[in-house]
C-alpha cells in the first residue's frame, strides 16, 4: 500500500466537533463554579468581582489562541501499512514546545 499523506488548517472555534469538546471541557465547569459563586454568595460585589476574573480569563485565553495561533489547528494525516496517524503539524508543534 501506497503511502498517504494530508494537512489540513481546521478553524478551532467554527468546527461543531471542536466547540462541543470545548463546551463540554470548559463550559460545563466554569458554568457550575460561577453557579456555585452566583448562588452561595448572595449579592456580594467580591462575588461578581470573582464572576468578572473567570470572564476575563476566559476572554484573555480566546484572545491569547487568535493571536497565537491564528484561531486554527494545523493536523496532518498519515495513512499507510502501519495504520492511521494524526499529528499536528511541525510548523505549529513548534509553538507548542517549552
Amino acid at each position: 500500500m501506497e503511502k498517504i499523506q494530508w494537512q489540513i488548517s481546521i478553524p478551532i472555534f467554527r468546527n461543531t466537533i471542536i466547540f462541543k469538546q470545548l463546551a463540554i471541557a470548559i463550559g460545563i465547569p466554569f458554568g457550575l463554579v460561577a453557579l456555585v459563586i452566583g448562588l452561595a454568595s448572595g449579592k456580594s460585589v467580591y462575588a461578581l468581582y470573582g464572576l468578572g476574573l473567570i470572564g476575563a480569563l476566559l476572554f484573555f485565553t480566546w484572545l491569547f489562541i487568535m493571536a497565537v495561533y491564528r484561531g486554527k489547528y494545523e493536523v496532518e494525516f498519515v495513512l499507510d501499512d502501519k495504520g492511521v496517524l494524526c499529528r499536528t503539524q511541525a510548523k505549529q508543534a513548534k509553538k507548542t514546545e517549552s
